[in-house]
């Protein structure tokens, strides 16, 4: 039928893909094109996928984001990287914000260790490309911007976040959560610090130990 002519991904990836949006907007998809947006180097393959749909509630495009495992790292640890990276959107797409925290989450394959997520353009600007730009001003403004919805996560889902966890135990029952490397946190800011210079003094040890004392007393208390 030509649905796959265009398509420069394996056709079991673009089938799956296919069915999952056709059962998330309950009509029929057809995938139009697809275009490779990642570069080769990179540990996702990040694709835009054209849409044809009777219906005006499927978007024209979507992005399919897909883990692949790189040489640095094994099976299990590309597992866990994929699950956390489904669960944390799966999670943030029940928030109910004015301004969304992160693009709409429409399904993912297990099997194929890919997400599907909204396409929020064709021209992206990423904090990254304000941080090593040369204006001031946008940077503060771009900084200010990330802090904000970094406060409205934390406080949208703090009473909430044992849904996370139930997302990802559904993903990968073995999967460790980043509250399990607490115990090299130390060591592992130190190797960071260490590379500009900075030695990681008592203060920013207590502080430290404040921070992740109050998150063990946060989790223990909501039942984690």
């Amino acid at each position: 039928n030509g649905m796959f002519d265009l398509s420069p991904v394996d056709s079991d990836i673009v089938k799956e893909a296919t069915y999952i949006l056709s059962h998330r907007f309950e009509i029929a998809v057809i995938v139009k094109s697809i275009i490779i947006l990642s570069e080769s180097s990179r540990r996702n393959l990040v694709l835009r996928i054209m849409l044809k749909s009777p219906s005006n509630d499927v978007p024209k495009s979507v992005i399919l984001k897909q883990s692949i495992i790189k040489n640095s790292e094994d099976d299990k640890d590309a597992i866990g990287r994929f699950s956390r990276d489904w669960a944390g959107l799966e999670f943030l797409s029940h928030f109910e914000t004015h301004i969304p925290i992160a693009p709409k989450f429409y399904g993912g394959s297990s099997k194929h260790r890919f997400v599907l997520l909204e396409d929020l353009g064709h021209v992206h600007i990423s904090l990254v490309d304000f941080l090593m730009g040369q204006d001031r001003r946008a940077t503060k403004k771009a900084l200010k911007r990330y802090m904000e919805v970094m406060a409205k996560l934390h406080g949208t889902s703090k009473k909430i976040s044992k849904n996370y966890h139930t997302i990802i135990e559904r993903l990968n029952p073995n999967s460790l959560t980043w509250q399990d490397d607490f115990d090299d946190m130390h060591s592992k800011i130190s190797a960071v610090l260490s590379k500009f210079s900075i030695s990681l003094g008592l203060d920013l040890k207590n502080e430290i130990n404040h921070v992740l004392n109050d998150i063990r007393l946060t989790d223990k208390s909501e039942g984690f």
